[in-house]
């Protein structure tokens, strides 16, 4: 257990490290720009406006279980495609803000999945207490995204994350160097460190979080053991019916 949180605190520390102007110049280019022109200042925030300003990122959205319970063992890690608004209400931005810059830092103590506020979060807690599975979800399932980074609601500007590290080895520029490599690179790699029974990709399209593990779905073998992949629709859009669904098929996968 000692060794796992090393391990997950390693990820906090090397993305840190490698997360710079100097490093990205097109992805900072890009938010820099953005926050300007969206007239967010100093404090990042506009009142009244439930967006904020981007450049930072999250890893995880929920505690990990057998960090913090001995007893617990993760069975699910859901991932989604990227990080929107915490709390996308225009009164709470500030709140929301903090949430992110607070995300930055390590695992989280709370499960923001569990508070509700973000309309994912609304939709994932929901579709669980439907199938009977809402004990699950709050003591036994991990929540994280495919990109770290957040974007707010539009993932289209994951294009603005394709630029390879400046600097980089040619050995570093084969496995992939980007931010968006990066990020796809070391969930894979999170997922198999906590090896869970089930993983569940929310969301198909080009940027979706099915594109994981080469689009593998079914039972996926790694060094550290074997899990089983289930690909569900994300729950945007008037997509709730098929993720209720397809995670109820994901569910049967593991006899639960």
């Amino acid at each position: 257990m000692k060794d796992i949180k090393k391990e997950l605190a390693n990820y906090y520390s090397q993305f840190s490290n490698i997360y710079s102007k100097e490093n990205y110049p097109q992805w900072f280019e890009f938010f820099t720009q953005y926050n300007h022109d969206n007239n967010f200042g100093e404090l990042g925030y506009i009142n009244n406006r439930q967006d904020h300003e981007l450049g930072h990122y999250a890893i995880f959205q929920t505690p990990i279980p057998e960090l913090s319970n001995p007893k617990e063992k993760t069975k699910i890690i859901i991932v989604g495609k990227n990080n929107s608004w915490f709390i996308p209400v225009a009164r709470r931005v500030k709140e929301s803000l903090e949430i992110v810059k607070n995300l930055k830092s390590g695992i989280p103590s709370r499960n923001l999945y569990l508070e509700k506020e973000s309309k994912f979060a609304k939709a994932i807690c929901s579709i669980f207490s439907e199938l009977g599975s809402y004990d699950l979800l709050k003591k036994n399932t991990v929540g994280m995204n495919r990109i770290w980074l957040q974007t707010g609601p539009d993932a289209s500007f994951i294009k603005y994350m394709k630029e390879e590290r400046k600097g980089a080895s040619f050995q570093e520029k084969i496995l992939g160097t980007s931010l968006e490599e990066i990020c796809h690179r070391w969930t894979e790699e999170i997922i198999e460190l906590l090896n869970p029974e089930l993983v569940l990709l929310l969301g198909t399209n080009p940027n979706g979080a099915d594109n994981l593990f080469s689009k593998k779905e079914g039972i996926y073998e790694h060094a550290n053991g074997s899990f089983f992949i289930k690909h569900c629709r994300h729950p945007s859009n008037g997509g709730r019916p098929e993720t209720l669904k397809h995670i109820g098929e994901g569910l049967e996968l593991i006899g639960l």
